[in-house]
């Protein structure tokens, strides 16, 4: 099992959250990060939420230390720049959200971490720019064929009203 080197960094979160830093364990299927925080009021536990722009991902229990700090092992799916956010509970049953944070800033090794970052892709007009005219140009060239053929086959019947029965009463004589 291939040990990373976590690089020397933290994130202080908005009290009563303190700082939080983050490292990678194992990246061999997955990645498994240590992740640490401090919490600066009683907590009767402490749960970190792992979550992407298209899932969520189950929560982790953290694990008290003596001097104050939470810490859990979180198992991700993907080795990916997950963002992480802390929720703590009072014995009381309130609740403390930490704001969003990603690995990266926790400290995460980025060798740990895949760099392609999947985005949606930009939507695209139903009409590129510039071909309005072109097409504009095509159903007046398919109208004038129309009208051309119109003229074209109304004009032949018009010549060939010779061949055409007279009225009655009239005879019309070979000529």
């Amino acid at each position: 099992m291939p040990l990373l080197i976590a690089l020397l960094a933290a994130v202080t979160l908005v009290s009563p959250f303190g700082e939080a830093t983050g490292s990678a364990i194992d990246d061999s299927d997955g990645l498994l990060v240590e992740i640490t925080v401090e919490y600066n009021s009683a907590a009767h536990a402490v749960i970190v939420r792992p979550y992407s722009d298209f899932q969520e991902l189950a929560p982790t229990a953290m694990t008290p230390t003596p001097a104050g700090v939470w810490v859990a092992w979180v198992e991700l799916p993907t080795a990916q720049n997950w963002q992480i956010a802390f929720e703590a509970f009072a014995a009381d049953g309130t609740a403390d959200l930490s704001e969003g944070t990603d690995l990266l800033a926790l400290g995460v090794d980025p060798i740990a971490i895949d760099s392609e970052v999947v985005q949606p892709l930009p939507s695209k007009p139903l009409i590129p720019d510039g071909s309005l005219w072109l097409i504009i140009a095509v159903v007046f060239a398919v109208i004038a064929l129309g009208v051309l053929a119109l003229w074209v086959f109304s004009s032949d019947s018009s010549e060939d009203g010779d061949d055409l029965p007279s009225e009655e009463g009239e005879e019309t004589s070979p000529t």
